[in-house]
This record gives C-alpha cells, structure tokens and sequence, in this order.
C-alpha cells in the first residue's frame, strides 16, 4: 500500500501515485494509517511525521540565506544580492562588465527551474519576464567548465554525519536539472565542506537527510543546500543498500529520532554503475525518473518514492539488521 497525504500538490499531480502504484501493483490509500510513519517532504507538520523540522528545513532551502552563512568559511562563487528586479536592471551593464556571464536565482526553487543564465544574448527584459519587479534575488558568477555534482548528507549530530557517493549531475540548457550519473569521484574532496555544513544544520536544530550540490573545477565551489529528497535519491538508495547494505532511509530515521547514526557498513559487496535522465517534454504529472528496472528493485528494498515538487510517501524501515521497524 502506498499511502499519500493531501496536500495542494497531490491536487495538482493527482495521476503521480496513480501512476506509479498501477506500474508497481500497489493499491493507494489517502487515510494515514493509525500505526506507522509517515516520512513526507515538504514543510508539512504531522505528529506521525519522520522528518527534519519543517521551518528549519524552510529557512536552510533559502539561496541566498545559505550564500551569507558559508561566505567565509567555503568557497563559493562572487555574488550579490538585489531587492527587486529594477534594482538589480539598473545594475545590469555593470554586472555584465564585471562577471562576463552570470547566474540569477529567486530564494527559492526546484529542479533549477527558478535560475536565468545571463549571457550575451539575455536582457533586462528576459529578467522583468521571468521574476516580475519584486522578488529578491542573487547574481552570482558563472564558473566557467565546471561540473555539477551533489552528495546526500545525513546530519545526526556534531561529531556524526553520513556522506554518500558523489553523483555527477546532468543539467541541460544551463540551468534545469535533468539526471544524474553514478558513481563520480572520491568524497575525500567534500569533507571539511560537509562538515561546515552539518554543524551549521545542527546548531539550527536540522536532523536528517538533506542534498547538497557542488561546482567542481581545479577548486571546489560549494552550490547549494536542498533539504530533501532529490530526484537522484531513489537511485541512491538502491546503489547504497547493493553496494554496501546501508538503508538511507533507516540513517535518516536514526538521526532524526536518536540524534545519531546506526552503525554503517563500509565494505563494498559491488559494483553499480547508473545515468537517468528525466526526459524533456512531458506534462508535469509525467516528469518522473525512468529505468523501471531500477525502481522495481527500489521498490522491493523499504521504501517508496513520488517525485513531484512536495514529496509524501509511506516509508517502510527496516533497521540496520535487516529487521523490519
């Protein structure tokens, strides 16, 4: 059974779970089970709920917010911070003599969607048309030749955080994320990032399962905090809980509730290699990771995942022993 809590979003892509429970033979149920969790993203407070708090995970998913925090102690590309849309026009020419080509984003967004690429052929009007005059918004360099890559960290408490393989994202036109590939590159480079970034998490009172993305160049350029699931996750879960028996849902559990992690396997039993890609033109409701190959056997390993912009899901846990919670 795949139970789903209502919300304005499963309004709005009501066919996603129909969808996916008619492709894995499950039935859907929107009453919440009297017994069980129910681990759901995003910004919803339930007391069945397993998550991290839902006004900290608010404030931590703000781009501009999480630029002003790590400014001094990561590496992150130039940038400034505007008001409004005229302000930031009326800098337009200076910006352009100053970054070459760069990048706009609103506070908020998903999937890239809220980020506008400014190159020469972008103009005060492409901004007045996407972001309207009021939003705040920042303008950051463009790095040039860099690599997208992002990581799931797991934040249980100062001295105890979970890292995953690093997945080299697939971004097309600029900006709009569309896949990942797996694996990429060593975690050894992420580390003091990753530790500056879950001890800001947890003196703010963030437990549990967030993704963070990174610039890779010669340097590493810290990109952003979602604090969520991502669309690579179901694809994480499954590579981690072959490759190594780790259960990331479980991780997540165990911090959110214990403030701490479970003991984790670092043996490998295999190799899994994986490149998806959401495929453009679909409708919304249709915007979802293919390989069924791979979600089959996600779906048979604890836990069920509904991609669209807030994610509710039924999780099914089972503790590090294999033993269902």
């Amino acid at each position: 059974m795949i139970y789903v809590v209502k919300t304005e979003a499963t309004e709005k892509y009501i066919n996603m779970p129909i969808m996916i429970a008619e492709e894995i033979g499950e039935d859907i149920s929107y009453e919440i089970p009297e017994s069980g969790k129910i681990w759901h993203y995003y910004f919803l407070d339930r007391d069945s709920s397993i998550k991290p708090n839902r006004d900290v995970a608010y404030k931590w998913d703000n781009k501009i917010f999480q630029y002003e925090q790590f400014k001094d102690s990561m590496r992150i590309p130039d940038y400034e911070v505007y008001e409004n849309s005229i302000r930031l026009v009326s800098d337009f020419s200076k910006l352009k003599r100053k970054y070459g080509k760069f990048m706009i984003t609103l506070e908020h967004g998903f999937y890239g969607m809220e980020y506008l690429y400014c190159d020469d052929d972008i103009t005060p009007k492409h901004v007045f048309q996407k972001y309207g005059y009021n939003k705040k918004l920042r303008v950051s360099k463009f790095i040039k030749d860099a690599d997208s890559v992002s990581l799931h960290l797991i934040v249980a408490n100062h001295d105890e955080f979970y890292i995953s393989p690093i997945t080299k994202q697939n971004i097309k036109e600029t900006t709009l994320y569309r896949g990942g590939s797996y694996p990429y590159m060593s975690r050894d480079k992420f580390i003091e990032y990753c530790s500056i970034i879950n001890n800001a998490l947890v003196d703010d009172g963030y437990f549990g399962l967030s993704h963070i993305d990174f610039l890779v160049t010669d340097e590493v350029y810290f990109g952003e905090i979602n604090p969520r699931i991502a669309g690579s996750t179901p694809y994480m879960c499954y590579s981690l809980e072959q490759e190594y028996g780790i259960n990331l849902p479980y991780l997540e559990y165990h911090a959110v509730q214990n403030r701490s992690l479970p003991s984790i396997n670092t043996k490998r039993k295999c190799n899994i290699v994986w490149d998806f890609e959401i495929k453009e033109g679909m409708r919304p409701n249709d915007l979802w990771i293919s390989h069924k190959d791979i979600r089959n056997a996600f779906n048979t390993s604890g836990r069920y995942h509904i991609p669209f912009g807030e994610k509710y899901v039924r999780l099914k846990l089972r503790n590090d022993k294999g033993t269902d919670i």
